[in-house]
């Protein structure tokens, strides 16, 4: 804690509130107005006093007011107990950090666990905060802008549609109801600069939260059996933060499909489809992905189908839902796919050896420039 730093230059409290002037952006054609999508929004459990960061969706909606979508995690639980009990839940919102708290932001953990804790080491230096002025949180010291209110229980309001990172704005579904965030102050530095994240096309929204995915699943997968030889785990642009890509070298033929079911029943909601390849394999390239899948997967053995898997990302509209929830978001049915597009496992050398990829004569020994120079 410190007593000061440089979001509380310039302070606006009560009437001197409007979020008009700050410049939120309408950032696709389809999205209901304007929407704050880059702010990492702070609660804490009534319980534990423990904080909780999140990446929501802020339709602002007058001067004072936003409309707040959550998803079915750690802040609907913290709102869940504040409406039992029909009082406000304070929140802050903290925009332009460095992107150490954006990483910790999207990281889903056990709960309930401060993810201002993963900061400080990423960081290397020890998180400074600084106390809110009218409600009763901690924020960034070096934030750029700080919008402090609180969510009334039991009120709802119209929210959306709005373009989100699965590259949807689901218009189908019509607006939602969500709960209403009553501003109350916003702090900032005197040069502030507003920080926003374009979630449609690849940018800064999947990447935020596809190294937390990578770096859970790695961390659940490698000790599979006592020992799995993981070489990586990538979490695709290409597959709407859906699509697990692991690499690994197989030594029994049960090894892929229990880090399927490892990589499958995760913290995460996200994965979908768990695709494993071998180490000759370029899991960053979606030719390699698709030709290990064609050439290396026997349908009636190495695909698994796994229905009504627990419950699947409120976002992911590919998906039933199961139930609708009164914070305007979906309960979806966990329906799973794995492929094993490995090679056979060094079990079994001779049939690996089989599966060894050719490659052109002299390749990587000659280079183009040497001929045409």
């Amino acid at each position: 804690m410190v007593s000061s730093g440089p979001v509380k230059e310039k302070i606006f409290i009560g009437d001197e509130v409007d979020l008009t002037k700050i410049p939120v952006v309408i950032h696709s054609t389809t999205c209901g107005g304007p929407y704050i999508s880059a702010g990492t929004c702070i609660t804490k459990d009534p319980d534990t006093g423990i904080r909780n960061l999140a990446c929501l969706r802020l339709q602002v909606l007058g001067k004072d007011q936003t409309a707040c979508q959550m998803a079915l995690r750690h802040t609907w639980m913290n709102y869940q107990k504040y409406e039992k009990e029909n009082r406000p839940m304070p929140m802050a919102v903290a925009i332009g950090m460095h992107p150490a708290y954006e990483v910790a932001t999207n990281y889903t953990t056990t709960y309930p666990l401060d993810e201002l804790g993963f900061v400080e080491p990423m960081l290397g230096e020890p998180v400074e905060l600084v106390k809110c002025e009218t409600i009763d949180m901690e924020v960034p010291a070096n934030a750029e802008i700080v919008i402090e209110g609180e969510l009334l229980p039991k009120v709802r309001v119209d929210e959306g549609p709005f373009a989100e990172y699965t590259g949807y704005s689901k218009q189908a579904l019509g607006k939602n109801m969500a709960p209403l965030f009553k501003v109350k102050a916003i702090t900032m530095r005197e040069d502030a600069i507003y920080r926003h994240i374009q979630t449609v096309r690849y940018t800064d929204h999947q990447a935020l939260a596809a190294l937390p995915i990578e770096a859970h699943i790695y961390n659940r997968v490698k000790g599979v059996g006592g020992h799995v030889n993981i070489k990586n785990v990538y979490v695709p642009p290409w597959g709407g933060n859906f699509v697990v890509i692991i690499q690994m070298v197989p030594r029994f033929d049960t090894e892929p499909r229990s880090v399927i079911l490892a990589a499958l029943s995760s913290a995460y909601h996200h994965p979908k489809i768990i695709i494993v390849v071998d180490d000759d394999v370029d899991i960053t390239d979606p030719r390699e992905i698709i030709w290990s899948i064609g050439t290396r997967v026997d349908p009636a053995k190495d695909v698994i189908v796994l229905p009504g898997v627990g419950t699947a990302e409120s976002l992911d509209i590919s998906l039933p839902i199961l139930a609708n929830l009164p914070v305007g978001s979906q309960f979806r049915v966990g329906n799973r796919l794995g492929i094993d597009a490995t090679k056979p496992p060094t079990l079994r050398e001779k049939e690996r050896a089989m599966f060894e990829r050719a490659v052109p004569k002299g390749e990587g020994k000659f280079l183009l420039k040497n001929f045409l120079s």
